[in-house]
Formats: structure tokens, sequence, C-alpha cells
């Protein structure tokens, strides 16, 4: 349990100890209420603040968002209690609808597109609490982080539940990991031989030039990016030769002028271990983008699973017959549809639910109910946790054999897949890219 210490004006925003912190007064300028605004929530509780409504017209609205978080924020005077809730797995998977294709009110379940699930035994899996275990983790660790600050509610609880269903013993194929969640947008990836223009990538910080689903070939054509990290790289390597000489000054005075200095040094120090670092980073991006190439989020059908299911799973799940892999055979069920897809990158720890570009922007087409809302590297349609994701385990080939996507191959191999788990319902289709 967290305690902190509150004070403030009438209406005022400011940061406490790396918090965001509004201060709302209802009642002659004391203050009644008070609430926490963890970053990047920022904008969206200044938007509210800023507008013309009356202040107990932006306590209802605030508490409307504040609602919606997992994070339990109680008030007790001048204290907030900021507690971190876990939510519990949901089991019955006729419980877990997936939006469907028309009419918002319209849903359908798993069981509903593949029938022949309902024979086949279903647990929650080990890696539910894994991937909260690091959402709580970083919760903890970050709470009062200036710098790190704290990710959205729709980041805390975004995953309404991972199953196991089959059995362990069963063949590759009859495996499945099966998570609901929302859905983010992966753009990430570059391949100068099929996408060569860099300005339609995304332009957030996040985006990365690499996959994890890749393959040695030379193309003959310069990644796009290539340039780009050389740039980095030489920029480094300049900014290292000139701090490296201040170093060595501040260090021959040292003896002269004794603690003066000593920040000096320290300042120094931390520079060039920063730049070291970005240029370390550099040069990897160079090496990697000159000799492989990647999947492209505007261009392949891919999701991307956590890396708490796979690199950083703890190591008694490590021989998890559940446990997904890079290249397996993934599908997502959204509205009447089912749509191939690869395991092809690894996100955060802690971020669950996220496919590439291409996936959502086919979607989206699909299904009437989101094609007014704004979709984009940096924006996704899909809020609710109503996305099916299905992954089987040990499909993957051997990555000595990955080249360029090959969709037809993708779909023939998904939709063998379906058949040997019983086929699609009427009503319901498998998009072929």
């Amino acid at each position: 349990m967290l305690l902190i210490p509150l004070s403030g004006e009438a209406q005022s925003i400011r940061q406490i100890n790396g918090e965001y912190v509004y201060h709302l007064s209802i009642n002659g300028g004391k203050c009644r209420d008070l609430r926490a605004v963890y970053y990047p929530s920022f904008q969206q509780i200044s938007a509210i603040l800023g507008g013309s409504s009356s202040p107990s017209e932006k306590v209802r609205k605030i508490s409307t968002i504040e609602r919606r978080l997992p994070t339990r924020i109680q008030i007790a005077d001048t204290l907030i209690r900021a507690q971190f809730t876990r939510p519990v797995p949901e089991t019955n998977i006729e419980a877990m609808p997936v939006a469907a294709a028309h009419g918002a009110k319209d849903f359908d379940s798993l069981y509903d597109a593949i029938p022949a699930l309902k024979s086949l035994p279903v647990k929650a899996s080990p890696f539910f609490d894994v991937l909260y275990d690091c959402k709580e983790q970083h919760f903890f660790q970050n709470l009062r982080s200036p710098t790190a600050g704290f990710y959205p509610w729709t980041m805390i609880y975004d995953c309404d539940t991972v199953l196991e269903i089959g059995r362990p013993t069963d063949p590759p194929g009859k495996r499945i990991l099966f998570f609901q969640s929302d859905l983010d947008i992966d753009a990430d990836g570059s391949d100068g031989k099929r996408h060569g223009d860099p300005r339609s990538y995304s332009k957030d910080g996040a985006f990365q030039p690499e996959t994890s689903y890749r393959w040695q070939e030379n193309p003959n054509v310069p990644n796009p990016f290539l340039q780009k990290w050389q740039a980095r790289r030489q920029n480094s390597d300049e900014k290292i030769k000139l701090l490296e000489a201040q170093l060595a000054k501040w260090k021959s005075m040292k003896t002269t002028y004794g603690h003066q200095v000593e920040d000096d040094i320290k300042k120094v120090e931390n520079d060039l271990a920063l730049e070291r670092a970005e240029s370390y980073q550099a040069s990897n991006r160079i090496n990697d983008v000159s000799r492989m190439r990647h999947l492209v989020g505007e261009l392949d059908p891919f999701i991307v699973v956590p890396l708490s299911f796979t690199a950083d799973l703890p190591v008694k799940y490590k021989n998890s017959q559940f446990a997904p892999r890079v290249g397996d055979y993934a599908m997502i069920f959204y509205g009447k549809k089912i749509y191939p897809a690869l395991v092809g990158d690894e996100g955060p720890q802690r971020k669950c639910g996220e496919a590439s570009l291409a996936v959502a922007r086919q979607i989206q087409q699909d299904n009437d109910r989101l094609q007014s809302r704004e979709l984009s590297a940096e924006s996704s349609p899909f809020w609710n946790l109503e996305v099916s994701y299905l992954v089987f385990p040990g499909t993957a080939k051997d990555p000595a054999t990955w080249g360029e996507p090959d969709v037809k191959k993708w779909n023939e191999e998904c939709a063998t897949i379906l058949k040997q788990l019983g086929g699609l319902a009427e009503g319901f289709s498998m998009h072929r890219w």
C-alpha cells in the first residue's frame, strides 16, 4: 500500500514525486476531491479540466474514467492509497464474446465459430499469472518515477484470460494457447526489397525496423533505415571522442582541485556511458538490417506475443507444450471471420493483444461497426477485450527455412489446422490473404 500526501490550490495540476496530481474544489476553494492521474493519462484529464463544464460535472466525468481503472484509488482526507488489483482469468469461453460483423449487440463466442472445440479440455494457463506478475512489478517500481511514470488502464487490463485448450500430448495443431484481449497495432519491420518507402512506417518512437521473424538473404536492395542508423552511429562516435577528451581534462585537474571537479567527472562519465550504449545499439541495428530481412507490419499478417510468454518465460514453464514460439501459426477471431497469421514478433513483457497493421486494416474493412474509428500505426479502434487469439504451439517451421512471406501457404496451413479441429460452423469463414 502506497500513501501519498497531497496539498494544493482550488484547481491545479502538478507533478508530485513523479505523479501527475490534480486538485479540484467543489466547495468554496477547499480541496474536497483529490485524485491521482498517472502518465500518460495526463492529456485525457487535462481535456476534462480545461472544459467549460461545472466542477461537479468534471468530477462525474473523471469518476467515470476511474471506474474503468483496475487500480483502486481510494480517498482518505489528504492521502491517496494506490493498490494494484489483479483480475481473475475467465475460464468460460462462452462468456467471452467476440464482436460480430454487424450490430454492436450481436456477439458470438469461439465455440460458435468452431463447435468441435467444446470437446477439448480447457484450463487457465499459468501464462496469465506470469503476465500480471510483470504488470504488478512494474506498477510498484514505477509509480513514483518522474520519467517512466505509469501506463494507462488499457495496458493494465488488456487481457481477459489466457487458456490452454487441448492436451499437452496432442500433436501440433490441436494444442491451442488462447487469449482474449484488445488489439494494439504493430507497424514494426522493414524490408527494402518489398517495401522501400520509410515515410509510410509508424512515426512514433516505438517503431523498430526489425521483427523477431526474420530470414537471411541479400536482396541487393538496401534497407530503408540503414542510412539512418549509420548516421546515428557516426554522431555517437563523434560525441564519444569529445567526451573522452573532456573526461581526460577533468581527471588531470583532480590532483589540483580535488573534490571540486568530482561532479563534473561523474557527469561526463554518465554522458559517455549513454553515448557508448547508443553507438552499440546503432551498430547492432546496422548489422541486423544489413544482413537480415524482416516482416513488415503494413504488409504481412502476424501477431505479437508478450516476451513474458517466450524469451522471458520463467524457467519452470520453458518446457510447456503450450509455450508459443516465433513462427508458430496463429489465428485471430473477430466478427464472423478467422484471420490466418503467424507469431511474427515479440512485444514487451507487460503488453498483450497486438497484431500487424495489415491484420487490423483488414478486420476494420470487414466490420461496419469499426469503419468510423481511427486506425493507424499509433491509434487502434479495438478498445474492448473482444479479440480472440489462437496460437498453435509446435507448428513453427525450422527458422533455417524461413524466407519471404508466402501468405498463400500460410492460408493453406491454417485451413488444414481448422479442418483438423472440426471446421467452421455455418455463417463463419476464414479470410484468405
